[in-house]
Formats: structure tokens, sequence, C-alpha cells
């Protein structure tokens, strides 16, 4: 009976593994829908560019071209000013695209709902919690 057990999950697994998804690229032009306490230039942001493939978010002020975002959050080295370097993870579901990390030391986390297309952003930073949301568009 428990070889019946390893064979039916072997088998799961090896489906799952044979039958990869593709990544998921996202842009998303929205519009400010909380309203933040500490958030300074970062309730300006207008766009955002989601990437799972590259595990990498990119948030946009108005006007600024495609690929030069105003931050942006994905796995980088370390180097003089931050040793430790940057780690970002971003995932997608049948529910929306998601993601967290560290950035210059900070953790920020987000998740986007493609049903209410609802995009939620929260980090720390000075010790307090901040949590923004958009309403966006595909």
């Amino acid at each position: 009976m428990s070889n019946l057990k390893v064979a039916a999950i072997g088998l799961v697994f090896a489906v799952a593994v044979a039958s990869p998804r593709s990544a998921m690229a996202l842009t998303l032009q929205c519009r400010l829908a909380s309203d933040p306490v500490e958030a300074e230039n970062m309730g300006r942001v207008n766009r955002f560019a989601i990437d799972e493939g590259n595990q990498s978010v990119g948030m946009y002020l108005p006007g600024q071209e495609a690929g030069s975002p105003e931050w942006s959050y994905q796995e980088r080295e370390g180097d003089v000013f931050d040793q430790k370097g940057d780690v970002f993870v971003v995932r997608s579901d049948v529910t929306g695209i998601y993601g967290s990390g560290i950035r210059a030391g900070f953790p920020h986390s987000f998740y986007f709902n493609s049903v209410t297309k609802l995009m939620t952003w929260s980090y720390i930073w000075k010790d307090k919690v901040t949590r923004m949301q958009w309403q966006c568009r595909p």
C-alpha cells in the first residue's frame, strides 16, 4: 500500500515538472486609491511594470520613459553603499501576481488582484508600516 502512495506522489510530481507555465509580464496603468501616510513621491506612482520571468518590478512616476523607473525591485549584487544587495521574488497564480523582497535593507511586498484590479503595496521604513493601494488596468 505504501509503495502505491509513493508511486502516485511521484507521478503527480512528474506531471507538475513536465508542464511548466509561462512567466507573467504585466504593465499596469494605475491611480492612487488610498491615502498614504509616509509615501512622499511613491504616492505619485501611476504605472507598474511587473516581470515574473526577470523577478522584477518597476514603479514609474508620470512622464517617465519605459525602462527608467523611479524605483526598481529585483535581485542586485551589493555595492559600497549597500553590501548586502537586494533580493526580490515575483510569482503569479489564478488570482493575480504578487511579490516580496528587500530593497536597500527595507522589506517590501505587493499583490495585484486580477479580479478587482487593485494593487496593494506595503513596506516598512523608519519603523513604520506603510500600505498603499492603486486601482489599475492592464
